[in-house]
């Protein structure tokens, strides 16, 4: 799916000129879902609403940099357990009369806990540098930057069951011209928008059957 929506970025809309940008927007729009489609004829328009839309938060670029982050803390994350899962071997192989066997366990345990930490320093390093950034944009003066656009409709799938779908487009500041286009049920869309309401300080309720950083980890992140 998410791979499918770029397409629409390429759509070149041939509305006529007496048609409003809204119009036109439209015209896009229909254009770019129908191409994502199984079937493009059952496609049905529910609503679209469009909005302003303004930096941080409505620029892709800002997107993009925070999904990097999300992706940079989930390998922190691992790395931790990691880290921890190497030391309780250590622990258990360690001892002052060690034999062969459980000196090499060990070396081993104890190498591969070096070279985790190694890496998650390396990764905090990075992340702290695109955190800074992130929160330098967010205390910047709000620029407009173009308009969102979103918009729900029906169609049918490939089992001929019609159900509801949704697309979130960014327009340039025309409205003449897709240059972003999100999938709300896409996991990377979702940990982007994670991240947002933890960084405004919103409470969040995390979904039991999706993997996201530990909020505690975040903070320790955010705050650093």
């Amino acid at each position: 799916m998410k791979k499918v929506l770029f397409l629409c970025l390429a759509i070149v809309t041939m509305a006529a000129c007496t048609k409003s940008p809204e119009d036109r927007a439209k015209d896009m729009i229909k254009e770019g879902v129908k191409r994502m489609l199984y079937n493009p004829g059952s496609y049905d328009a529910v609503s679209t609403t469009i909005d302003s839309a303004f930096t941080p938060y409505g620029d892709p670029a800002f997107y993009e940099q925070t999904l990097k982050v999300y992706k940079l803390a989930e390998e922190i994350q691992s790395l931790k357990r990691t880290e921890k899962e190497k030391k309780s071997t250590m622990s258990i192989y360690s001892g002052r009369y060690m034999t062969a066997f459980s000196q090499n366990s060990y070396n081993e345990a104890k190498k591969e806990y070096d070279e985790a930490i190694a890496k998650r320093e390396k990764i905090e390093k990075k992340v702290n540098k695109m955190v800074e950034d992130l929160k330098t944009q967010i205390g910047a003066r709000r620029q407009f930057v173009g308009f969102w656009a979103v918009h729900r409709y029906r169609a049918k799938n490939n089992a001929g069951e019609t159900s509801f779908g949704d697309v979130v487009f960014i327009f340039d500041k025309d409205l003449s011209k897709i240059v972003y286009a999100y999938d709300p049920e896409d996991s990377d869309f979702k940990k982007a928008m994670l991240l947002y309401r933890l960084m405004q300080g919103y409470d969040i309720e995390l979904e039991e059957d999706a993997f996201w950083i530990d909020t505690d980890l975040w903070e320790e992140i955010w705050n650093k």
